[in-house]
């Protein structure tokens, strides 16, 4: 596949315009997909055997991304808005939540480096496990197992201030 110029990746490209602006719903969104595809095949040195079905299912995943990280970001800011619409909290359930995050803070700091990165990147942030594992140049099944060994121990740690 030799770039934008390329017949096939037109013709996909009108095909796929439509097929990701029925699972998006916005041809913004969708220019936003394509543009993450092409960055993606022109870092690609490999040849592409199925120039076609390759940008079908890239784009797909793509798209399924992007929905699921504007789908957390949405929840985080819906959360957030409860958090600051709630009636204020005694100083006891302030001074409790602070002494959770001073533990949290704590816990996730005696993390390696690259997991520390990746929960933050995660938790805090919002990033895909893909967009993730695709940052640090490992599988995504490394960015799972590393998560659950940070949660495991962020929560073993609060449970040690809740006794």
């Amino acid at each position: 596949m030799s770039g934008a110029g390329h017949p096939e990746f037109i013709v996909a490209d009108r095909c796929l315009r439509s097929y990701l602006q029925r699972i998006m719903g916005s041809a913004d969104r969708v220019d936003d997909v394509l543009q993450n595809v092409a960055e993606r095949l022109l870092r690609n040195p490999k040849p592409i055997a199925e120039p076609q079905h390759y940008l079908h299912r890239a784009s797909r995943n793509a798209a399924i991304d992007q929905l699921r990280e504007t789908e957390r970001r949405d929840r985080r800011e819906s959360e957030y808005a409860e958090i600051h619409s709630a009636p204020a909290a005694s100083v006891e359930a302030m001074v409790e939540t602070a002494q959770k995050l001073e533990v949290l803070n704590r816990a996730v700091l005696e993390l390696p480096l690259l997991t520390q990165s990746m929960f933050l990147a995660y938790h805090v942030l919002g990033a895909s496990q893909q967009s993730i594992a695709r940052e640090h140049g490992v599988h995504v099944s490394t960015v799972e197992k590393r998560l659950a060994k940070a949660k495991k121990h962020c929560y073993a740690r609060l449970a040690d201030l809740l006794d």
